[in-house]
């Protein structure tokens, strides 16, 4: 029961995590810069959070250090793309399909590679958390009143689905290596090689951005209007770090016992009941009908891998 505590923890913590996201893109100036700086500052912070609890200490191995680097640079990646994607379509669709992917891919990892145990109650989980996961994004695509998805955004869609998975499915993969560092050095390192791809990126798009602004002899925006917005995108960045890591960490702590076929799915299920929840008591954010329905039927299907 231990674990089942644990990644209902962690379920929640990612959604605590999703607020402080919806915070700082609340708070801060909007603009390409500001969203690619976000995931730089936030892994500074996870480094040294890391960092503190490890003791100040960090050990080397070759095989996390590799898995670390893919983690990072499939990290940065899906964010890229997120922008891309959200530029083109719905944003609930979008994250219909990424937390599907999370949710699907290591579930067959699990079992296919893994020889994880196919229960008839897991199957039907999984089945009704894709049903619950497709009638959810349908009941918030209508209430934002979205525009047409394009042929581009599904392209964009389905990378995100086999990203988000891959993510999923690897770290399950490193923490059952006899060869993989401890837990703690091992997120030192993936929050530091994160940081630095998220640089890059950042560094990239404002040289392209200063280039363009100096052609039409104009000023590069700030990313931040005032000094008071530059302390919120801090302070949000703080909340995110703890409580992304955190979340992380308890999932790769619970991986090393609990199959991936019951993980993946129950924290993907727990995630969103407790993110619509918390956007309804903290933002203030209206559930439709359907998506009341949605997350019962979410809850029940999460339940049914208890058994």
């Amino acid at each position: 029961m231990m674990d089942y505590f644990l990644i209902t923890l962690s379920a929640v913590l990612i959604a605590c995590q999703n607020a402080f996201n919806k915070l700082y893109q609340k708070n801060t100036q909007k603009g390409i810069r500001s969203t690619l700086i976000y995931p730089a500052i936030v892994s500074v912070f996870s480094v040294v959070l890391f960092l503190a609890m490890n003791g100040f200490s960090l050990k080397f191995g070759l095989f996390s250090f590799i898995v670390a680097l893919i983690v990072s640079a499939n990290s940065v990646w899906m964010m890229v793309i997120n922008i891309f994607a959200f530029k083109e379509g719905s944003v609930s669709v979008c994250t219909m399909f990424m937390m599907l992917g999370g949710m699907l891919l290591p579930y067959l990892y699990g079992i296919l590679f893994l020889s994880e145990e196919v229960t008839v109650t897991r199957i039907v989980g999984v089945l009704v958390l894709v049903g619950a996961l497709v009638l959810s994004s349908f009941a918030q695509s209508g209430n934002e009143g979205e525009k047409k998805n394009s042929k581009k955004f599904y392209v964009y869609c389905l990378i995100m689905f086999v990203c988000n998975g891959f993510a999923g499915a690897i770290s399950k993969f490193h923490q059952v290596r006899s060869t993989a560092l401890p837990t703690f050095d091992y997120l030192v390192w993936v929050y530091a090689l994160r940081c630095v791809f998220a640089f890059i990126v950042f560094a990239i798009v404002t040289l392209v951005l200063k280039r363009r602004a100096e052609r039409a002899s104009e000023e590069l925006t700030p990313m931040f209007a005032d000094r008071k917005r530059g302390t919120l995108a801090v302070i949000f960045s703080v909340g995110f770090a703890v409580t992304s890591g955190l979340g992380y960490f308890l999932q790769l702590i619970v991986a090393k016992t609990l199959d991936a076929s019951l993980l993946f799915p129950f924290v993907t299920g727990g995630t969103i009941i407790f993110s619509t929840l918390m956007a309804r008591i903290a933002f203030k954010e209206k559930i439709s009908v359907k998506m009341w329905i949605a997350l019962a039927i979410m809850l029940s299907g999460t339940i049914l891998f208890v058994f």
